[in-house]
């Protein structure tokens, strides 16, 4: 290996190596960026108000069109969540359609044992979202943790601060 090719591969190791180093520096764990709440909830309502009470000074609203916005916005929710309700019975009208589907080109054995392989994954797939809820629960209790604490690592048994 000449000189010049030596040279390349050395180039492209410290490339790499300050790439990797760039990528895994750029939080720490915990900290950083989080995605926002997924909708619904206390902080929705919340973030609908502040919206509500933004556009209206932009605009230049006055108090009964505030009233008739703010009505509106209760209205297309109420009609959203009807529609939500609707998506969700429709999508189990045709799970269940499918199953039976799958079921008839299945003999009886073959029927018996889907039906299990179903509840199996039915109860995985719960867990599965237990713990998102889990997970979702301690992330919010963090973000008021932290908004109480200004920013500041929660204190440790003996009075100190984590670092």
């Amino acid at each position: 290996m000449n000189f010049k090719q030596m040279l390349h591969q050395v180039l492209a190791l410290v490339f790499f190596a300050m790439l990797n180093a760039s990528l895994f520096a750029q939080e720490t764990p915990g900290q950083g960026h989080r995605p926002p709440p997924p909708p619904g909830g206390a902080d929705m309502e919340q973030n609908m108000e502040q919206e509500r009470s933004s556009m209206a000074k932009e605009v230049g609203l006055n108090s009964d069109q505030q009233a008739k916005i703010k009505k509106i916005d209760a209205e297309f929710k109420a009609k959203h969540k009807a529609e939500k309700k609707q998506r969700k019975e429709d999508h189990e009208k045709d799970r269940q359609e499918r199953i039976a589907a799958h079921k008839a080109v299945m003999t009886p054995e073959q029927s018996a044992k889907y039906d299990q392989w179903i509840q199996k994954r039915d109860a995985e797939r719960k867990a599965r979202h237990d713990q998102h809820m889990q997970d979702k629960q301690a992330r919010k209790a963090d973000k008021k943790a932290m908004k109480k604490g200004k920013g500041q690592p929660a204190p440790t048994q003996d009075g100190g601060q984590k670092n």
